[in-house]
């Protein structure tokens, strides 16, 4: 959180990362801290304007990615993310705000995301912790999930569904199987290798798996 004057507000970290475990460990480390994570689709419309109208307080992003910061987001400190290494810009003139640690309210914002942009430009939409906790919640009850299950999520984490569903097979204590990108060939391979119990997926994706 960030202090202004005496009330605190909560920082918003965006993130712009390939698909992959980099990707899960930053979303679920800002989720942690109290502050909202803006993910974003680095090929996508939106990225270039949520940063330059809305700097974040921290940007997390692919190396290759890092000459886009002084651009659009001048000033933001950014933090490079590749395997197990971290790579933090030189602090920038602009002094960074005061972090002051407080108890996580349930109904924060932890994540906001943004729709595909298929009939128009991109809308974010925010989800709280409590959001997602009864999401949860219900989905334990209706589609539970056990600690020994394996669990195949295909799509990529920048969309909401498939993020949930990583979140979902963990927060239960299974094991969740990522695909860098989706081929009905690669999905049957894994499936037929490890003893996958559910898919996460959309109707395309089932109608390419069927065939093969």
């Amino acid at each position: 959180r960030a202090e202004c004057g005496s009330r605190l507000v909560q920082a918003r970290c965006a993130m712009m990362l390939n698909h992959g475990i980099d990707f899960l460990s930053v979303f679920l480390g800002i989720a942690m801290t109290g502050a909202a994570a803006v993910v974003l689709d680095p090929k996508g419309p939106a990225a270039a304007r949520v940063l330059s109208e809305e700097p974040p307080a921290l940007l997390f992003l692919h190396p290759e990615l890092a000459g886009m910061v002084p651009s659009l987001a001048p000033g933001t400190r950014s933090v490079c993310v590749r395997g197990n290494s971290f790579t933090v810009d030189p602090v920038s003139p602009q002094e960074p705000p005061n972090v002051a640690r407080r108890r996580v309210s349930p109904d924060d914002s932890f994540y906001i995301g943004f729709t595909s942009g298929t009939t128009g430009e991109p809308k974010a939409f925010i989800r709280s912790h409590r959001s997602w906790l009864a999401s949860l919640r219900a989905a334990a009850e209706e589609f539970p999930v056990s600690v020994n299950e394996h669990v195949l999520v295909p799509g990529r984490l920048l969309h909401s569904l498939f993020l949930y569903a990583v979140v979902e097979t963990l927060c239960s204590g299974a094991t969740a199987y990522l695909l860098l990108d989706f081929e009905a060939d690669d999905g049957v391979r894994i499936l037929r290798r490890h003893p996958m119990t559910r898919i996460h997926g959309v109707p395309t994706m089932y109608a390419a798996l069927c065939p093969a």
